[in-house]
């Protein structure tokens, strides 16, 4: 007589499997049911040294989104963007380098920048 398997249990390392995936595909952004704050389009100031410029920084609900400079007359793609609760990051690396850690409070949004020449400061509001 020939031992098999149960099904079961190749089904239930199936299911475990899938819950594992599901869970972990929206573990770094906002939940398919709730909305980030962080989407939206914002006016930031960003303040390093002595220089202060803006951005105009447009994202999107899945969290992709372009930052458009006044001083470098460009737009670029936003990078590594998260959103968890009211703390939001993102990262511009084809412009200085940038990466904004920062935390929102309704339509307010501030915190700091970190880029290649040097580290500051930013506060904005959504347009």
């Amino acid at each position: 007589m020939k031992y098999r398997q149960p099904r079961l249990m190749s089904g239930a390392i199936i299911v475990v499997a899938l819950v594992i995936v599901g869970s972990l595909a929206g573990s770094a952004t906002a939940g398919d049911d709730e909305k980030s704050p962080l989407v939206g389009s914002w006016t930031l100031t960003v303040t390093m040294g002595a220089k202060d410029f803006d951005v105009t920084v447009n994202v999107n609900p899945d969290l992709t989104g372009t930052a458009e400079w006044d001083w470098a007359d460009e737009t670029v793609n936003l990078e590594d963007v998260v959103s968890k609760g009211s703390d939001a990051s993102f990262a511009c690396p084809d412009l200085l380098g940038l990466v904004f850690f920062g935390s929102i409070d309704g339509d307010s949004f501030e915190g700091e920048v970190e880029s290649d020449y040097g580290d500051g400061t930013f506060a904005g509001v959504r347009n």
